[in-house]
């Protein structure tokens, strides 16, 4: 590759079977590079080099046929070259442009310099990259009217500066005296609609106050998200109730899944958008589960297949209205008469028209936000979310959240032994709710109040009535959490 630039990087895959290569960089050999690694990943760093001086270079590589004694094969592989001037940010393009919500590992996201991928469960994805070398950038491609740069700030975080469309915007800071994750970092509205190239460089500068030079990259999106965002397994908006158990593979969305065969498990995360498909593996010891959305069940679907297959949508719905929603899985340790195990697996979950990570909140029975008067109980139990749960049989029983957002849910479980409540919203009634059920369930979204003022504190009750449905054998009122939402 003969190309005009102060920096080059080589780009491709890494895996199991891939072998050694030399890179010569202007005639002269540098060291021995190994695309071995003991599982696939794609659009790594193979080699790089920065600081040359201006004008043209040559780098040539060089198939050895030779491998790490680890490796099964001495492949090499080649998907892109990425040329950069550390004085003029190359906005030459990075790929397919995305609409709505991009992860900063999607293709439209492309890294010049010394980024360094990272993972944390507290971030979109469960994975960010960072760099504090100056002259260092990323390069995003979108189309739409508006972006934001989503990441956190901390006190080790320095300043990048900001191109759109070639055109310099700011110089913005990272730096914030306490760790804030999910933070809109800069944001741009009422653009063309068109494509648009947005270039985030580092400076290697920071404020007086910060102790360090980092640029954390953790998310984009735009105005009106309509792109699929995936959330994986042990992301902050996904809950579990019950015994599941965690695994990793880098086979698997994110390098990680959960399973579990206890019936009456369950898998439960409240999102915003239109559409939503669970991604998960088929297997020949897989079982049985129950789809449940907004309290209503949608099927019940089986994970069995007589060969193993990766990567499956076991299943989805779309045309949804864009508003809060509550998907549910529950396992129900059954299998069919072929399956050697009732196992149940989730890999991810994608949704179309998600909300920025830090727009769901769980409010919990016992958590500051939420009141109690009256008679109730606080108990605890792993099939609830956040292992607990308040419940009362006493009429005019309350328990008050207070969020801000412009929706709401009350999440609880279900069951023959159940009773009924009032939603009051702001001082008015929004409806009378039952919790009975034929057979018990956990974790369904009971109530859902949405259309309220965004940006304002509201808070929503529920009245215990002493209560029940003919066919109900008691009137105890179970409240497990409140999800409230705002939209960005």
């Amino acid at each position: 590759a003969t190309f005009r630039g102060t920096s080059f990087a080589w780009i491709g895959p890494k895996a199991s079977s891939y072998g050694q290569a030399e890179v010569w960089l202007n005639g002269v050999r540098q060291p021995l590079v190994s695309q071995y690694a003991p599982s696939v990943s794609a659009r790594e760093v193979i080699w790089q080099v920065s600081g040359l001086s201006p004008g043209e270079h040559s780098v040539v590589i060089r198939v050895t046929g030779t491998r790490d004694a680890a490796s099964t094969g001495t492949l090499i592989v080649i998907d892109a070259f990425d040329v950069g001037d550390e004085t003029r940010p190359d906005l030459s393009g990075s790929g397919d442009p995305f609409t709505g919500w991009a992860e900063e590992e999607d293709s439209a996201v492309r890294y010049v310099g010394s980024w360094i991928r990272g993972d944390g469960p507290g971030h979109s994805g469960a994975g960010y990259r960072y760099a504090d070398d100056a002259g260092s950038y990323a390069i995003v491609e979108f189309t739409g009217t508006s972006i934001y740069w989503l990441g956190p700030r901390a006190s080790s975080y320095g300043r990048a500066e900001v191109y759109l469309n070639g055109v310099k915007q700011a110089t913005v800071s990272q730096y914030a005296p306490a760790t804030a994750l999910g933070q809109t970092i800069w944001s741009v509205t009422g653009l063309p609609a068109r494509t648009h190239t947005l270039v985030i460089r580092v400076t290697g500068t920071r404020d007086t106050a910060s102790s360090g030079n980092l640029i954390v990259l953790d998310a984009f999106s735009t105005q009106r998200p309509l792109a699929p965002a995936t959330f994986e397994e042990n992301a902050p908006e996904v809950r579990t109730a019950g015994r599941w158990v965690s695994g990793t593979s880098g086979a698997y969305s994110g390098g990680g899944y959960v399973y579990s065969a206890t019936a009456g498990s369950t898998l439960r995360m409240s999102f915003t958008g239109t559409a939503i498909a669970w991604v998960g593996p088929k297997a020949p010891s897989y079982g049985r589960a129950e789809v449940w959305l907004n309290g209503v069940r949608q099927a019940t679907l089986s994970q069995y297949a007589t060969g193993t297959a990766l990567g499956q949508t076991i299943w989805e719905t779309s045309g949804l209205e864009e508003r809060l929603h509550t998907l549910t899985i529950r396992v129900l340790g059954t299998r069919e008469a072929a399956a050697s195990g009732s196992l149940v697996v989730v890999d991810a979950l994608r949704v179309r028209a998600p909300v920025p990570p830090d727009a769901i909140t769980v409010l919990e029975e016992n958590s500051a936000a939420v009141t109690r008067a009256g008679v109730w109980t606080v108990s605890s139990n792993s099939m609830f979310s956040g292992r607990g749960y308040a419940h009362s049989r006493a009429a005019g029983a309350r328990m008050t959240a207070r969020f801000t957002g412009d929706s709401v849910t009350i999440i609880g479980p279900r069951g023959p032994g159940y009773g009924r409540f009032e939603v009051w919203v702001g001082g008015t009634r929004r409806g009378v709710v039952s919790q009975y059920a034929p057979a018990l369930v956990h974790q369904q979204a009971l109530f859902t109040v949405t259309g309220l003022r965004p940006g304002q504190q509201h808070q929503v009750e529920v009245r215990v009535l002493g209560t029940r449905d003919a066919a109900s054998t008691g009137a105890t009122v179970v409240i497990d959490s409140f999800d409230a939402a705002r939209r960005r």
